[in-house]
């Protein structure tokens, strides 16, 4: 449900699964978005994102203790959050559904001193009202996970093991804590993983020096794609939706660059989907994917000048994304999180001067064409990362 990409501490199902195709999105004006909520006394919260189902909100704020983040949900249509965990040593840096009853968090113990000190991935179950730490994170080697659809419980991971940074790819399951290695590179250089779309099977690879390895399934070894003296990859992103094929950047022979399709069995491209004159604007593409359609809605990349720009393959989202820049007077804002019923959407929007005098969280719900204001955050934290 949210974009892949490669970051110390990344979130890949933030943007990559999901869907805003209606007919009655496509037909809007640019003024029949309803804005309700807009006063400017709520209360300051991180980290929001909607459970799958839709129902229920999740967020980072202070709680008890006072000055510890810790988790609050709340019900869609509701402000009042109620308290979940209550971290006393440990920050929660970044919280996220795995399902509609379990939310799983980053904790950072604030007391360097202390034996535990460092990053944990940890799952809290709505059910049991109980938290549990999954496994320690080093802050010394790259480390990525994202949500396995359609397999229960199940996070793939990638993580190295020293500074060195070789990566390993794994299966952790957020119920019984077993971590299962599914892909290792026998080389002393980093290596990203890329998996497939069917219950996130590891198949490709991207070298640091840039070498692209591909198997069929699991059970097979690596071979390297051969590929064209004259082609370099970028950086490979995903697979196809018929997990065929890799959707990857290259440079082109203009200095630009472009995302492409390329056959991992005979290492042609076969189909261009956007290009662009920047050099290294392709490196990190958000790719927002139309899931019940199995095609890309939205890719999101920053241009020489670090601004972002949109490429739409979606008439409707695009018609949402024009709505929203005239509401929020083209302040900078981002999809945050989307429910699986595809009707709900939170977005994170830098202050502008009218709707929006501050950092600030929306839920956009397509159903009733409406945007609710959810809560203010601060800039200075949210754009350093923490969002």
């Amino acid at each position: 449900m949210f974009m892949q990409k490669w970051f110390k501490v990344a979130i890949n199902t933030m943007l990559l699964c999901a869907c805003v195709c209606t007919a009655n999105v496509s037909a809007l004006q640019q003024d029949s978005i309803k804005v309700v909520r807009q006063h400017d006394k709520l209360p300051v919260r991180m980290s929001y994102t909607i459970s799958p189902d839709g129902k229920n909100c999740a967020f980072l704020t202070t709680g008890s203790p006072k000055d510890v983040w810790n988790i609050f949900v709340h019900k869609v249509g509701s402000s009042r959050g109620k308290q979940v965990t209550f971290e006393k040593n440990r920050h929660i840096k970044e919280c996220f559904w795995l399902d509609n009853s379990t939310i799983l968090y980053f904790a950072k113990n604030r007391q360097r001193s202390s034996k535990e000190y460092g990053d944990y991935l940890c799952a809290f179950d709505l059910h049991t009202m109980k938290s549990r730490d999954l496994m320690p994170i080093s802050e010394d080697v790259p480390f990525g996970l994202s949500v396995i659809e359609g397999c229960d419980q199940e996070i793939f991971i990638q993580q190295g093991k020293h500074r060195s940074a070789i990566v390993d790819a794994y299966r952790l399951n957020a119920k019984t804590g077993v971590l299962t290695c599914v892909a290792q590179y026998k080389y002393s250089e980093r290596v990203k993983w890329i998996a497939d779309h069917n219950g996130k099977k590891v198949r490709a690879a991207l070298t640091f020096h840039g070498q692209l390895l591909y198997r069929n399934s699991e059970q097979d070894d690596f071979k390297e794609v051969v590929l064209p003296a004259s082609m370099h990859i970028q950086n490979c992103f995903m697979f196809t939706f018929d997990n065929k094929n890799l959707i990857l950047s290259v440079q082109t022979p203009d200095g630009g660059s472009a995302v492409c399709v390329l056959d991992p069995q005979t290492g042609s491209i076969i189909d261009t989907i956007m290009k662009t004159t920047f050099a290294h604007a392709y490196h990190a593409v958000d790719f927002l994917d139309n899931v019940s359609l199995q095609q890309v809605a939205l890719a999101e990349y920053s241009d020489a000048s670090g601004k972002k720009r949109q490429v739409f393959f979606d008439s409707a989202l695009q018609t949402v994304y024009e709505n929203l820049h005239t509401i929020f007077e083209d302040a900078p804002f981002y999809m945050r999180s989307v429910s699986d019923d595809l009707t709900k959407i939170i977005f994170s929007v830098i202050g502008s001067q009218g709707v929006n005098s501050e950092g600030a969280y929306f839920l956009y719900d397509k159903q009733t064409n409406t945007l609710t204001k959810l809560a203010a955050w601060w800039p200075s934290i949210e754009t350093n990362g923490c969002i």
